[in-house]
């Protein structure tokens, strides 16, 4: 065997023995009925991460403000420890930030016993910004290395659809989920509808429009009428929400939308493409939420 032959095999264990250890670790969470248990997940990032304390925090998207799901210390707990408003993150790292250090008076001004002037880390769980739940550490063994990331990345990507659930649970009834019950609906399909193929070719045969995306938009809002719920999401697309029975069938929709955009723009000499994501709500919430959010 070669000197490259050795390094690749040695290189090679040293990755399988580090994920074998992030894999035990995820692994030795158990669960409980309908949540896993949140104490030993904060114990399997404290060991990873070695922090004297540390709080798993959840994000409140109606409040902007994150409060603790668990923490190590009692000055901290979930029935009244304090809360970090989700905009004070922002100067401090971005979405594709994994972690950042700040001042306790900076983020936890109130916090009793604790130095002010005194260094904490916030590490990301999750995507978004603000991502939905973060860990907040103090007196902790980061190198900040790559492995040390790479480890904590995995660390967090086995816990992130568990985490997540709490968000949805504790965050109880959303500003969406209230429409929702308001309007007698329980069970609902969500359409989240890509409008860019009709925005580019509506523009080269209606090159006089100025402002395409808002008349594709309209015309939607128009079609949807009452029969369902219309909201406008970041980029070129759109959410439209049906109570489940009147949408049986998702290709029948897709295919009425293009004929009814052919009967709108006469010029156009080809059928739109709409590409969909059809979920299910209340089962895909956490999905449906996080877009609404972002």
């Amino acid at each position: 065997m070669g000197l490259l032959d050795r390094a690749i095999a040695l290189s090679s264990k040293e990755q399988a023995r580090e994920v074998t250890t992030i894999e035990a670790l995820a692994s030795s969470t158990p669960d409980t009925p309908g949540y896993p248990n949140p104490q030993d997940i904060i114990n399997a990032f404290r060991e990873l991460i070695g922090f004297a304390w540390g709080s798993i925090m959840l994000l409140d998207s109606e409040r902007g403000e994150y409060h603790p799901l668990i923490s190590t210390e009692s000055n901290f707990n979930a029935s009244n420890g304090p809360r970090i408003k989700s905009n004070l993150l922002t100067p401090h790292f971005d979405e594709a930030d994994q972690n950042a250090t700040a001042k306790f008076e900076t983020l936890l001004p109130n916090l009793s016993g604790v130095d002010p002037k005194g260094e904490v880390m916030v590490l990301r769980i999750g995507t978004g910004n603000p991502p939905l739940a973060i860990l907040v550490a103090n007196d902790y063994q980061w190198s900040g290395d790559h492995s040390m990331k790479t480890k904590f990345r995995q660390l967090a990507d086995m816990f992130q659809d568990k985490i997540e659930s709490y968000v949805s649970a504790e965050g109880g009834e959303t500003a969406f989920s209230k429409r929702l019950k308001d309007a007698g609906i329980d069970k609902a399909m969500a359409v989240f509808l890509d409008m860019s193929d009709a925005i580019e070719t509506i523009s080269e045969y209606y090159p006089e429009l100025d402002t395409v995306a808002k008349e594709v938009s309209n015309l939607l809002e128009r079609i949807t009428g009452r029969m369902g719920r219309f909201h406008n999401l970041e980029g070129e697309r759109v959410l439209i929400v049906f109570p489940y029975e009147r949408l049986p069938d998702h290709t029948l929709y897709l295919h009425q939308l293009s004929a009814s955009f052919g009967l709108a723009y006469k010029k156009l000499n080809r059928t739109l493409d709409f590409q969909a994501e059809f979920k299910l709500w209340p089962n895909d919430r956490i999905y449906i939420e996080k877009q609404l959010s972002s």
